[in-house]
This record gives C-alpha cells, structure tokens and sequence, in this order.
C-alpha cells in the first residue's frame, strides 16, 4: 500500500510515526487520506498504539520552611493529552528521597532515569549510590560506588547495541590530573569491571559506540579521539 500524502516517505515508517501520535492529532489526520483513516481506525492499530512506550518526565524541587527543607519528586507521562491533567505518576523508588539534595545529578537517556548522589545512613555517614529507575515497568536497581579517597567522579549512562544499560564511572585522580581509572558497570552481570588506567588525558568527554568506550583527549598539538573496548 502506498500513501499520497508522502510517496517519498514508505509506509511501514509512516505507521510508526503515526503509532507516537496523541490521540487528539489522530483524530484530526483521519481527514487527510482514506488510507490514514483505514489505518488509524483499525483494531490493530489501536492496539499498538496503547502499548507504544510512553516518555515520563521527572521534575525535582525542594520545599524549605523554618524547620528546614525537603526534596520532592514528581513524575508523570510527557504528552499532549495527559500532560495538563498529570493524570499518570508512577511510584519514585524509596532510595531517591534518601539522597542528600545538593549533591545529585540525573541523567535521562532512552527512557531509563539515572540519578547519582549520596545516601545519607541512620549513623550520619554517607554513601554513594548510582540508582538506574525505570518508569514503564516501575522497577529500578541501586549500585553502590566503590570508593576512592583521592578522587572526582562522573557517571554516565551509555548503552550496547545488544540494549543492555552501561553505567560508565570516571575516577579522576585528584593528585595526578595525567591519570584516570576508568569503570564500567554492567546490570545484567550485577558487576562492576576495571578497565584500567588512562594516563595523559587532560580532559575527558565520554560516550558509548559500538560497544566502545570513546574518550576526547587533547595534547600540545590538538585532539585525539581514543576507543577503550569494554
């Protein structure tokens, strides 16, 4: 079958576009071709579209009073139809309201939320934690880092080609700036592996490629583009 509207365009890709639609939008493009209209009104369209993922978005704020502040958290889906009504929030793990406020970050790559700080524990110590949360199925797993006296570190989140979610964490020595120790952090083997030390780095820009570690160094002459397998 081949649509008018967008001959340049096949029509297995026009299915998927129209399967992310908001309910509203489909409504109005059931006018604008018989074949749209054919689609869109089928069972099998209409079931497909309830179960295509849905993106959640997270905000977190603290409230303070005279007795002393409180972080909340606040989640729902992103789209056009339920987004006004906030008629969808699915339970925040426990874990996230534990964390000290000013020291978290998170991260929101390919629907999974990954939120980094430190858990304060009922002796007043902390520790810190890396906590990978996913919304759709309302399961989420807690990753203690190991520690490092003399370091900074960055967490990032990157993924395989095979799906599996990598949590990647940067030791950057705080008295030898030439050096890093790298870690990668792998869910589904619930282990963290080593890979070792990089020296001559002075500055690091992380992603993940082809199942490869990427990292931007730069030298006296320019940058270099370096590729650390894990």
């Amino acid at each position: 079958m081949k649509m008018k509207m967008l001959p340049w365009l096949e029509f297995d890709i026009q299915v998927e576009i129209l399967k992310r639609l908001p309910v509203k939008s489909l409504i109005q493009f059931r006018s604008v071709c018989k074949e749209w209209k054919s689609l869109i009104d089928s069972s099998p369209f209409i079931a497909d579209h309830n179960n295509v993922g849905q993106e959640h978005l997270m905000i977190r704020y603290e409230v303070e009073d005279k007795t002393g502040s409180e972080v909340k958290y606040v989640c729902f889906v992103d789209d056009y139809d339920s987004f006004p009504e906030n008629k969808f929030a699915p339970d925040i793990p426990p874990i996230f309201r534990l964390f000290r406020p000013f020291n978290t970050t998170i991260h929101s790559p390919c629907g999974l939320l990954c939120l980094e700080g430190l858990l304060r524990e009922p002796d007043n110590s902390e520790t810190h934690m890396v906590v990978l949360w996913n919304p759709s199925i309302r399961k989420s797993i807690a990753i203690v880092v190991p520690k490092n006296k003399n370091a900074s570190i960055e967490t990032i989140l990157g993924f395989k080609k095979t799906g599996e979610p990598v949590v990647k964490i940067e030791f950057e020595s705080l008295d030898d700036v030439d050096s890093a120790l790298i870690a990668v952090y792998e869910p589904h083997l619930d282990h963290i592996k080593d890979l070792g030390i990089c020296r001559g780095a002075a500055f690091f820009a992380m992603c993940s490629y082809n199942e490869s570690l990427l990292l931007l160094d730069h030298d006296d002459d320019g940058r270099i583009v370096r590729a650390v397998e894990n």
